[in-house]
């Protein structure tokens, strides 16, 4: 499964990734409703994208990962 983002050609706009097509679709629900009187802007679109990982994710990971490797590392001695 791969992350979607909604996208607004009228407002030269689009969103964060999110982890599901449903929820680029709410996003995209809601930005009608406050910027567009609910109508839907002519070219707007939900996409899929490819994962992205931030720095932060990479922290968590790599901290994830150490930790992993201490248990074994005790657990072997």
């Amino acid at each position: 499964m791969m992350p979607h983002k909604y996208i607004c050609p009228g407002c030269r706009t689009e969103s964060r990734a999110y982890s599901t097509q449903a929820r680029a679709q709410r996003h995209g629900q809601r930005h009608r409703d406050d910027h567009h009187g609910g109508d839907h802007p002519f070219g707007e679109t939900v996409q899929s994208v490819p994962y992205e990982i931030d720095g932060a994710q990479v922290r968590v990971l790599a901290a994830v990962l150490v930790v992993l490797v201490l248990a074994l590392l005790i657990q072997a001695f």
